[in-house]
């Protein structure tokens, strides 16, 4: 008697599971009829869309004392450009992407990436690549810091000025006086 019952349980309990998930809740379909099944009815589009009745209440703005923090007087006029004629972007994140001198040999080249105020410089992938990730960019002025020494070779530059060219091209040009062109791969 024990081994039927033994048996038994188990099929009960996932009958018991099927008729309760099968049972209609509020929108009369039913589990399985909110995903395409059972009771032969149409289904109602507006089940799978939320409407005003789905969201949480919000409170009203009734009573809001807060105040407008924006000013309508122009702001000042007299500062020009930053960027020193240089022409291409300032830190608006116009100098984003990943920079490559040669993008046909990026495990030999100078690899710049920059997003927003930050790059990291790679001098390559190579035995002899230093890397700087933890550069700075103000405007067009690159600042180089948190560099590792890969191989013999430091690298020095540890400043440039940026621009872009009409081409799309990134026109670099280290404290040295090394001027590199570079171009954008992503």
């Amino acid at each position: 008697m024990r081994s039927s019952i033994r048996l038994a349980l188990p099929i009960v309990a996932t009958m018991a599971t099927f008729a309760l998930a099968g049972c209609a809740d509020d929108d009369g379909h039913g589990t399985f009829g909110a995903i395409g099944g059972g009771g032969g009815e149409a289904i109602d589009p507006g089940d799978y869309v939320p409407d005003d009745s789905d969201l949480p209440s919000m409170p009203s703005d009734e009573g809001d004392t807060g105040s407008d923090a924006g000013t309508t007087d122009g702001g000042s006029t007299d500062g020009g450009t930053t960027d020193g004629g240089l022409g291409g972007g300032m830190s608006d994140g116009s100098f984003d992407g990943d920079w490559y001198v040669d993008p046909t040999h990026q495990d030999e080249s100078h690899n710049l990436y920059i997003l927003g105020t930050s790059a990291a410089f790679f001098e390559d992938l190579g035995a002899e690549g230093d890397l700087c990730d933890s550069g700075t960019l103000n405007g067009p002025n690159l600042t180089l810091g948190g560099c590792s020494v890969y191989g013999e070779q430091e690298w020095t530059d540890m400043t440039a000025t940026l621009s872009l060219n009409g081409d799309g091209t990134l026109q670099v040009v280290w404290a040295s006086g090394l001027t590199e062109t570079y171009v954008n791969v992503g």
